[in-house]
C-alpha cells in the first residue's frame, strides 16, 4: 500500500518544522549549520523515507535509514575542525545527526516520537548549556594550583585570521594554556577572546604574554583579566 499525498504531505512538514526549530538555536549561536540546514536535513531524511513507501512491495525503511545515516556522516565530517588545540563543530555535527533521526521519524509517519526527539534535542542545546558551564567551573575551583584568565584583543575583520594564529602561538607559551576562542563582533571590529589557564601561573605571565601581542601592529586594543570562579 502506498503512501497517500496529503499523508506524505502531512509527514515532510512536520519533518521541515523539527528540523528548523533544532536550527534556530544553532542559527542564533552562529553556527556552521544553522537553520536552513537543519532543516533541510530533516527534509531530506523524510522524503527519502517517503520515497521507500511509494515503491509496491520493496518497502525496506530500515535499508534507507542506513543510508542516510551514512550520508549525515560526510555532512558531519565537513562541520568538524580544529582550530589551533581546540576542535570545533562537534555539537553541530552531531545536532545534524539528530535532525536526520527526526526526518526519518516524522517521514515515517511516527509524528510523536519526532516531536519528542526534537524537544529532547533543544532541551540538550540550551538547557543542559548552563549545567556544562556550571561544571566546567565547578571542576575548576578544585585546581588549587591553576588559574585562569580571559585575554581579549580586537582587530579587523580582514586580520581574524592572523590574529587567532598571534594568539595561538602567543598565549601557549610559560606554561599557559588555552582552552578557548570565541568571536564576538562589536562596533570596533572583530573581538578574539581567549580563555587561558596553567598551574603555577600568576599575572606576571599573563601580562608578559599579552605584552608580546601589544607589540604585534594592527591590534586596535588588548586586554586581559583574571576569571573568577
Amino acid at each position: 500500500m502506498t503512501l497517500a499525498l496529503a499523508t506524505a504531505t502531512i509527514n515532510l512538514s512536520i519533518a521541515l518544522g523539527c528540523g528548523a526549530l533544532i536550527g534556530l538555536e544553532r542559527q542564533v549561536r552562529q553556527r556552521k549549520a544553522g537553520l536552513r540546514t537543519n532543516a533541510l536535513v530533516a527534509l531530506g531524511s523524510a522524503a527519502y523515507m517517503v520515497f521507500s513507501m511509494l515503491i509496491e512491495g520493496d518497502m525496506s525503511p530500515s535499508r534507507v535509514a542506513a543510508q542516510v545515516v551514512s550520508g549525515i556522516g560526510f555532512l558531519g565530517a565537513g562541520i568538524i575542525f580544529r582550530d589551533g588545540f581546540n576542535i570545533h563543530g562537534l555539537t553541530t555535527a552531531a545536532t545534524l545527526w539528530c535532525s536526520a533521526a527526526v526526518g526519518l521519524l516524522a517521514g515515517a509517519g511516527h509524528w510523536d516520537f519526532a516531536l519528542m526527539t526534537t524537544g529532547l534535542v533543544v532541551f540538550v542545546n540550551l538547557g543542559l548549556r548552563p549545567f556544562v558551564q556550571w561544571l566546567k567551573r565547578r571542576l575548576n575551583a578544585e585546581d588549587e594550583h591553576g588559574r585562569h584568565y580571559r585575554v581579549a584583543l580586537v582587530v579587523t575583520e580582514a586580520q581574524e585570521a592572523a590574529a587567532r594564529a598571534l594568539m595561538l602561538r602567543t598565549l601557549a607559551l610559560g606554561g599557559l594554556r588555552m582552552t578557548e576562542i570565541v568571536m564576538t563582533r562589536t562596533p570596533e571590529g572583530i573581538e578574539l577572546a581567549a580563555n587561558i589557564t596553567g598551574e603555577g601561573i600568576d599575572d606576571a605571565h599573563v601580562e608578559q604574554a599579552v605584552q608580546h601581542l601589544l607589540t604585534e601592529p594592527g591590534l586596535a586594543r588588548v586586554h586581559w583579566s583574571a576569571v573568577e570562579d
